[in-house]
């Protein structure tokens, strides 16, 4: 079974001993700021990261991942998110990247039929968040976000 799926249980496998639990529940924004190995087992992906090149999932181990982890993970990060005044001011940051990855994780896991959303509601959360501010992202930044939610119906 994937490392992945191990992590999502709170087991300890993540290399830095980060367990799932205390990063949704415990970790402070400053953490989720400046922590940058953690984020591709929060969101694991097809894609190997720099900061963890060997934590990829295989399609077939998506069906494993807990639901109700991955939704914790994403109100987590949407705490975060909507809380860092670099991001809430539209600045580019490493979080732009971040969202990238979230989203591409809730397509592969089907999250989004999973919660009957409209197929790209994790982003329409995201960019309501950022209108409430009064903030619109740059073209290129929104065309990755609707790439990574490729196969939905817009």
């Amino acid at each position: 079974m994937n490392q992945i799926i191990h992590f999502y249980n709170n087991e300890p496998v993540h290399p830095s001993g980060y367990l799932f639990e205390d990063i949704v529940n415990t970790w402070s924004d400053e953490e989720w700021e400046n922590r940058h190995d953690f984020i591709q087992w929060i969101f694991p992906t097809k894609q190997a990261s720099k900061f963890n090149p060997s934590v990829v999932m295989e399609y077939s181990d998506y069906a494993f991942l807990p639901w109700r982890h991955l939704e914790r993970a994403f109100i987590r990060f949407m705490q975060f998110l909507k809380r860092n005044e670099a991001f809430m001011r539209g600045e580019d940051t490493h979080n732009d990247l971040r969202v990238t990855r979230m989203l591409q994780c809730a397509t592969l896991t089907n999250m989004f039929n999973y919660h009957n959303c409209p197929s790209t509601g994790y982003l329409f959360i995201v960019l309501d968040a950022l209108n409430e501010a009064g903030v619109q992202k740059d073209v290129k930044t929104l065309k990755y976000w609707f790439d990574a939610c490729k196969g939905y119906k817009l």
